[in-house]
């Protein structure tokens, strides 16, 4: 074969080749035309308190998204933001726990071109641990566990633990000892450090309470010594000096309480002084005291911080933090008896009412735990003529679950003794599904924190 034939040979391969892939690409900018945007990654971000969001990273930008085209299944509430080509889902509230949860889109335009598509994805969200206080042994524990059945951990003990809250990464512990004097102990979870909180003097805390940002510990504290603190409230600010710092009223002096609560996803404080005002605070802002009215008790805070429930001679309602609007809350009907309300907090769903009912006939109270819609109502705990009685609650943050303190009323229970703190030494704390009313979980202790 001559050169020049192997030349021509050659040139007609390199031609043939370059015609194949001209083909090959016209196809698929053809195919490419032809497609709308497609889903290339998922970005999550659903395992905060709150805020918790879903990005959806797509191949090129898209004209912008509506809620309508979205399905999220469990239903949870969300907006949406688009911006280039990154949709972003942000829930109104939190998800539930350990819940596998599925995102549709339809009707995706690219920015581009008149093509549409839809895609589905997924995620899990995570289960949470719940800390709680358990004095039954021969020492006291605080302990660590799932919502789920497992076994728990021990996360610190100590004789005569009093009172505990988690901020962050950290516990803080109150004991007490022979001279029933307290002390504070900051401990690292997960290893042996701790830390001697700051006290302001000997005498004793309660109330011991943390504030959703994981950045501020509260408490009130009653001295024995010189100094002159009586249910004074305290803040300390975990995150910088761990200086202690009185909260104080419009006269600049040391504010005494009866009660308080921080208000969720703030470092404000709802305060109901010694005088039954009420008050919004900003404590680490002297001076910033606003009056919400005057009440003899604060029973709970809704979980988006909106409203209180609070008490007057009348009885309990519901008080709207932002405008002062007040609402009576009449207590849901059980078993046809006339009920008494205990305690009260307004959930998304309705009202989470702690309620007690007298049989005469029987010289008996009975207990229960009511969700109430204003039409309806679901008794959460409690049954007609059982022994055991409802103590206190707490709901989770994302209002999925309550954790309910039961005293089984038994024969052989007694209380523990602990003076301001004291429980019976049978205590129970259940985890009752507020959607279902189902118990999915039980522990022999107190205190439940999420």
């Amino acid at each position: 074969m001559s050169h020049t034939s192997t030349e021509r040979g050659y040139r007609q391969g390199i031609a043939i080749a370059l015609i194949s892939l001209l083909v090959v690409c016209a196809g698929l900018f053809a195919l490419a035309a032809t497609q709308g945007p497609k889903l290339s990654s998922v970005q999550l971000d659903v395992d905060r308190p709150a805020g918790q969001q879903v990005r959806l990273v797509l191949n090129q930008p898209v004209a912008a998204i509506t809620a309508s085209q979205i399905t999220v299944t469990p239903a949870a509430p969300f907006t949406v933001d688009t911006t280039g080509n990154v949709v972003a889902i942000v829930f109104s509230s939190p998800l539930d726990y350990s819940t596998d949860y599925e995102v549709a889109i339809t009707g995706v335009r690219s920015a581009a071109r008149d093509i549409e598509s839809s895609f589905e994805t997924s995620f899990s969200t995570a289960n949470t641990t719940v800390y709680y206080l358990d004095r039954s042994g021969d020492t006291d524990r605080i302990l660590a566990s799932g919502i789920t059945p497992a076994q728990p951990t021990v996360v610190y003990e100590a004789p005569m633990i009093t009172e505990f809250a988690v901020v962050g990464r950290v516990l803080a512990v109150v004991t007490r000892d022979a001279d029933r004097i307290d002390s504070l102990s900051l401990v690292q979870i997960g290893t042996t450090d701790v830390e001697t909180g700051a006290m302001p003097d000997d005498g004793w805390i309660t109330d011991v309470r943390s504030s959703d940002s994981a950045q501020t510990l509260g408490f009130v504290f009653t001295s024995v010594g010189d100094s002159d603190y009586s249910r004074t409230l305290f803040t300390i600010d975990l995150t910088a000096s761990r200086e202690l710092r009185p909260t104080l009223d419009l006269r600049g002096e040391p504010l005494h309480v009866l009660d308080w609560q921080f208000r969720p996803a703030t470092e404000s404080m709802v305060v109901l002084d010694s005088s039954n005002a009420l008050a919004l605070i900003d404590p680490a802002v002297p001076g910033s005291l606003l009056p919400l009215g005057d009440y003899l008790t604060l029973s709970h805070l809704s979980e988006d911080g909106s409203t209180a429930t609070v008490s007057d001679q009348l009885g309990f309602s519901t008080l709207t933090i932002d405008d002062l609007a007040a609402e009576r809350i009449t207590p849901a009907l059980v078993d046809g008896a006339e009920p008494y309300l205990g305690e009260a907090q307004v959930l998304s769903t309705g009202i989470l009412e702690h309620v007690y009912s007298y049989h005469a006939d029987e010289n008996r109270f009975d207990s229960y735990l009511v969700l109430q819609d204003g039409t309806d109502r679901k008794v959460l705990f409690g049954k007609k003529g059982g022994t055991a009685s409802v103590m206190r609650f707490t709901v989770s943050p994302n209002e999925q679950y309550v954790a309910i303190e039961v005293d089984p009323g038994s024969a052989g229970g007694t209380d523990d003794g602990y003076v301001g703190s004291n429980r019976p030494t049978d205590v129970t704390t259940y985890i009752v599904e507020i959607a279902t009313g189902s118990t999915v979980a039980s522990f022999s202790g107190f205190d439940l924190s999420w």
